[in-house]
């Protein structure tokens, strides 16, 4: 298990000193909420005072600073009215700089903790596929490797936004809290004593959801990973899914993978809405209590001289406890989602933390100057880590001399192919070792020795980039001359150059568009173009028709010359001219000479032989069947097409490619659709049911904050009335009403909060399974696309999917909320004072038009960090999948440097989509203290002119 400081493990001296200064920043900045708190109560304090016009004024210090807060002692109503405007001048400026501060503090955070953050994603994910690719072959037998896309998209996002600036939001909010109470217990202990009990309850549910939600995340993530697992391997394999109609088969395996996922994120809701309810319900206690304990104290020092207790010391403790307590509600989300990056880094840091038995990467080891080219096998045992019951190699034993072409035959599963992997390490052996030229193998550099080695397979892997650079790959230094060299050497120069782009023809994902020999030959180009001193073949012709294998076999035939050669074939007829020909049997030698004297003795390798020959007669004669009731229908129905020799078919498939490209030329761009948010909205429409009680229950929960702020504003205005028994009567009622409006808030918010996760998670499972079954349907040459490629395609299943999520479920439930409170607040306003309320909604335009400035700006920065994160995990995820052909061509940095290219894009469009971020959420924070100043500055203007009551601007 990784603490959540783990995610900053990689962070540099200099990262931790400006986190330190962030975090400093946002601490600061929360001493802006008290110090509001307190200028309000000052001012409030005095409308009371100024209004009842007997005995000295409350002392306002912060208000003096201003020029307000005149101390007067039963002075007239035309002084007390004048006094006010000073107050409300004073009130006003206060707010303006105590905001500017906040603003400036907070922008600071987020801006420092967002770029510390970011760096250090995009460090994690370039050490995450570094990490991978150290592994050896034995991970990735036994390990769910093959979700990488997944994981790199999902998990590390998760990771990203439970960094940055949720951590400076996260100070932020805690140490309001903390600020609350020290200010608090200086202008009232005894009712801060009070009301404090409650904030225990809030911060024990905020930490037990925080572990709920870390543990169903793990799950949820695990879940996911399963899921994606499955999509990755159906789009790497889409031709066989595809032939074998096996496409609603793979659907239903995906969406049951698709299920645990939605059951546990329906959990995860429910624990959060109960998190919610809790935290908003024991909020309403305390406004209770501090009411009701509050007004006891207030009329205990009423007549008195020293008042300890006033009106303006429960608004600040009330306020400061209460909005501190309110703040570690607002941190739960921060909570939750520090649980959830913790919970996602798990996965991602077991694996770079794991140490690989054999790391071609790893610069230890010996580098011979002299490659010979001896090779031997030395009593070997050997069991796959993911087939431990199965012994392969029973005490193998083999000398090959250097520049000897020794062949391996023998039965499927023999371990002919497993010694070549024995011998380019992919594996070690148990007991026994390999040799080379003396010299064991676990002592040599790993990547040294894969660069003395050439590996042609039965299927060629070739990735999707142009036919120079997969030659390329094989000598990245390789000037255009050493290629096209190699190219004549494996038999292929001729049918590139014929190729309308020539070198620069795109061979397709996995070399979709080349033919079978025209892969070989090219896979065989990548191999001699590093020259190596060993060569290995295995089935490097068998899976091809008899014409491409002539071909590709002269190619091999040149290739293996001056070379030591180690060739594995079902197809006798290709290994007759070895200089040793070995039959493995039961993982071990049974017999070895040259084809002669096997055929001499009459032993396992002449029955093979003869075995095989029936076998070449038979197809022969099959064939000359097929070939002469061909010729026939070509004699009855003219054609003017030539025989199908390579050149031939190289030049049709270039006249295709070339009427492709025309094809392509003349359709017209794909055009870009911008989704509104009601057509999200409609997305969600089976869903309407949990999303119509989900509204109602923000409606609600929007509502209580207008209705408590008129139930205070109600209840400041008894403070003035001379009768005490009356202020205690009403101070109980008030009490009562508060902790009702905390049951509706609590129950709301829990159902808000679960009806819109249901809504949510059921969508994106939908959304997941749709797009999954969309891709599966397109045609072929959908996927021979460079942009669909299977990282890119992956990386869209789980990222956009999840990006659409974010975008709707709870967050729909807080737009519904906030527009309630909007509406429901300012309604009631204009039925206090429509010309106060018009000048409040001053603010209103203001943060609208920041939020929208960054949507905007986000919009465009967003995708083309999206684009820059797909063209990372196409590359990424297509050298995974074909993991042995990378290491074996020792091209792990070069897929790195290529990765690590496409992160910095998608990094630094990241760092300018959250440039804005710090203003955008200072203004939030900011803007109703804003709103106050401008508000009562407004509000105190038309008390002192008597057009309304002090009780209606505090509502």
């Amino acid at each position: 298990k990784y603490p959540y400081l783990e995610l900053f493990r990689y962070a540099s001296i200099w990262d931790r000193l400006i986190m330190v200064i962030g975090m400093l920043a946002a601490s600061l900045s929360s001493i802006c909420v008290p110090y509001n708190v307190i200028i309000y109560a000052e001012f409030t304090t005095l409308l009371i005072d100024r209004d009842v016009g007997i005995g000295t004024s409350t002392p306002a210090p912060i208000l003096n600073i201003f020029g307000g807060g005149k101390t007067l002692t039963n002075a007239t109503h035309a002084e007390n009215m004048q006094a006010v405007k000073d107050d409300a001048l004073a009130f006003g400026l206060g707010t303006v700089a105590g905001c500017m501060v906040q603003l400036l503090l907070l922008s600071l955070a987020v801006m420092i903790l967002n770029k510390v953050a970011l760096r250090q994603i995009a460090k994690i994910r370039k050490l995450f596929l570094e990490s991978i690719l150290r592994q050896d072959m034995s991970w990735y037998d036994t390990s769910a490797g093959n979700a990488f896309a997944n994981k790199m998209t999902e998990d590390l996002d998760k990771m990203k936004e439970g960094m940055g600036e949720k951590v400076a939001m996260f100070v932020f909010l805690i140490t309001t809290f903390v600020a609350g109470v020290i200010f608090s217990f200086v202008y009232g202990w005894l009712l801060t004593l009070i009301v404090i009990t409650c904030c225990p309850f809030i911060i024990v549910s905020t930490a037990l959801v925080a572990k709920i939600q870390g543990t169903f995340t793990e799950k949820e993530l695990k879940a996911y990973s399963n899921a994606g697992a499955v999509a990755e391997e159906v789009f790497s394999g889409i031709r066989t899914v595809l032939a074998f109609s096996g496409e609603r088969i793979e659907t239903e395996r995906f969406g049951k993978l698709l299920v645990p996922a939605e059951k546990i994120g329906r959990k995860k809701g429910f624990y959060s809405g109960v998190g919610s309810g809790i935290m908003w319900f024991i909020i309403y206690i305390a406004y209770a209590i501090a009411i009701w304990f509050g007004i006891k104290l207030i009329l205990k020092y009423r007549y008195m001289d020293d008042k300890l207790y006033t009106s303006g010391s429960l608004v600040i403790v009330l306020f400061s406890i209460i909005m501190g307590a309110q703040n570690l509600g607002f941190s739960l989300p921060h909570v939750e989602a520090f649980a959830t990056a913790k919970g996602a880094a798990q996965n991602v840091f077991a694996t770079i933390d794991r140490k690989s038995a054999i790391d071609p990467l790893n610069e230890s080891g010996e580098k011979l100057e002299n490659v010979i080219g001896d090779i031997s096998f030395e009593n070997l045992h050997f069991r796959y880590p993911a087939r431990s019951d199965v012994q392969v190699l029973k005490g193998f034993s083999l000398e090959v001399r250097a520049g000897q072409t020794v062949a391996l035959v023998g039965p499927s599963g023999c371990g002919k192919s497993t010694t070549l992997q024995l011998l380019q390490r992919f594996y070690d052996a148990p007991s026994g070792c390999v040799r080379l030229d003396g010299r064991d193998l676990r002592g040599l550099n790993v990547g040294w020795l894969r660069s003395q080695i050439g590996v042609v397979g039965q299927e060629p892997v070739l990735f999707a980039t142009t036919i120079r650079e997969n030659i390329r790959q094989g000598k990245t230094t390789a000037t255009q001359e050493e290629i096209e060299q190699a190219a004549r050497m494996a038999n292929c120069h001729e049918f590139i150059l014929k190729l309308p782009n020539g070198y620069d023809t795109m061979v397709g994902e996995r070399g979709a568009q080349m033919s079978g020999g025209q892969k070989q030959r090219i896979a065989i180009a990548r191999a001699l173009i590093r020259n190596p001193k060993i060569l290995l073949l295995d089935e490097a012709t068998s899976a091809l028709d008899p014409t491409s294998e002539r071909r590709v076999q002269d190619a091999l035939d040149v290739a293996s010359q001056g070379r030591t050669t180690l060739v594995v074939s079902h197809r006798l007829s290709t290994v007759t001219n070895a200089d040793l020909i070995v039959f493995v049997k039961d993982g071990m030698v049974a017999e070895q000479g040259t084809h002669d004297e096997l055929m001499r003795s009459g032993g396992l390798y002449c029955k093979l032989v003869m075995i095989s020959k029936r076998k070449e007669e038979e197809e022969a004669l099959a064939n000359t069947s097929n070939a002469v009731r061909q010729r026939k229908q070509q004699l009855q129905v003219p054609d003017n097409s030539d025989d199908e020799d390579e050149t031939s078919v190289d030049e049709a498939d270039a006249e295709n490619d070339v009427g492709k490209k025309k094809s392509k030329r003349k359709k017209p761009k794909p055009e870009k659709h911008k989704i509104t948010f009601m057509q999200l909205m409609k997305m969600n429409a089976p869903e309407w049911r949990y999303i119509l009680i989900g509204c109602i229950s923000a409606m609600l929960h929007g509502a209580t904050f207008p209705t408590w702020a008129v139930l205070f504003g109600d209840f400041f205005g008894i403070l003035s009335d001379a009768d005490d028994s009356y202020i205690t009567r009403q101070s109980i009622l008030f009490a009562f009403l508060f902790i009702v409006i905390g049951v509706i808030t609590g129950v709301s918010s829990l159902l808000q909060t679960y009806m819109f996760t249901i809504a949510g998670v059921k969508m994106t499972s939908r959304l997941r399974l749709d797009a999954f079954k969309a891709i599966i349907r397109q045609e072929v040459a959908y996927f021979d696309d460079q942009r669909n490629s299977v990282g890119a395609l992956c990386a869209r299943l789980a990222g956009d999917c999840s990006n659409v999520q974010g975008a709707t479920g709870s967050r729909i439930g807080i737009i519904v909320q906030a527009i309630s409170t909007l509406t429901i607040g300012v309604i009631l306003s204009f039925t206090y004072s429509w010309n106060l309320t018009l000048v409040t909604l001053l603010t209103v335009p203001l943060v609208c038009a920041c939020i929208l400035f960054e949507a905007r700006f986000m919009e465009a920065s967003t995708n083309v960090e999206r684009l820059a994160i797909e063209d990372a995990s196409r590359v990424a995820v297509e050298a995974i999948a074909n993991i042995r052909t990378v290491t074996s061509l020792g091209q792990e940095r070069h897929v790195l440097e290529r990765y690590c290219e496409q992160i910095d894009k998608a990094d630094k469009a990241c760092r300018k989509k959250v440039r804005f971020r710090g203003v955008v959420y200072g203004m939030g924070q900011t803007a109703p203290f804003l709103a106050y100043g401008i508000s009562l500055y407004y509000g105190g203007i038309l008390v002192a002119n008597d057009e309304i009551p002090y009780a209606n601007i505090i509502k």
